[in-house]
């Protein structure tokens, strides 16, 4: 007889595991690139950037650190719409990958993979008995497929800003056409 797994919900569901990992983890890469939009309008100081952005704890106050040190230079350009856009996007990235992180997941017998994210919980103000008569929410292929997809577009779209930033500044000597997105955040919340 073998013994139970840790996580054994993700070992019956390996391909739906390995997208909410690589959602989980490689968040931290979109925060990255969003960081270093707020570096041309800082003089290219790294450290100073760097500090401030992940000085702050939560990742909603990342956001809104490189918001407010970026925000002029982009509204100078002429492309703060695109700036606040992908910041948008940053967000609901954060609002997906943290209820995925701060989850409780299992095999339900159903055929998909349900989880219950634990955050929206913990800020109810009702009595709360327990965890098993919560309701519970579901991820299948195509709906990770679709929030990494919206995932890799933003982390496009924030390269493009850095770039056009610097192309706008003589600093790069030209840039593409600003990426296609996918899907909306209206249209990526609509399929969950």
């Amino acid at each position: 007889m073998s013994s139970p797994q840790f996580m054994d919900s993700f070992v019956s569901f390996k391909p739906e595991a390995e997208l909410i990992g690589r959602i989980v983890v490689g968040y931290t890469q979109i925060e990255i690139t969003m960081m270093n939009c707020a570096l041309l309008p800082n003089n290219d100081n790294f450290d100073h950037v760097f500090k401030s952005v992940y000085g702050e704890r939560f990742s909603k106050n990342r956001i809104n650190t490189v918001s407010n040190m970026a925000k002029d230079t982009y509204d100078k350009f002429g492309i703060l719409d695109v700036f606040l856009e992908a910041l948008s996007r940053v967000d609901e990235c954060r609002e997906i990958r943290n209820s995925y992180a701060h989850a409780n997941w299992w095999n339900d017998g159903s055929g998909r993979l349900a989880f219950l994210s634990l955050d929206p919980l913990a800020k109810r103000k009702d009595h709360l008995p327990g965890l098993g008569s919560e309701e519970r929410r579901y991820v299948d292929l195509d709906l990770l497929t679709r929030q990494m997809e919206f995932f890799q577009d933003t982390e496009s779209l924030l390269n493009w800003l850095n770039v056009e930033a610097r192309h706008q500044s003589n600093l790069h000597k030209e840039n593409g056409p600003k990426p296609a997105m996918r899907l909306t955040t209206t249209e990526l919340r609509a399929l969950r």
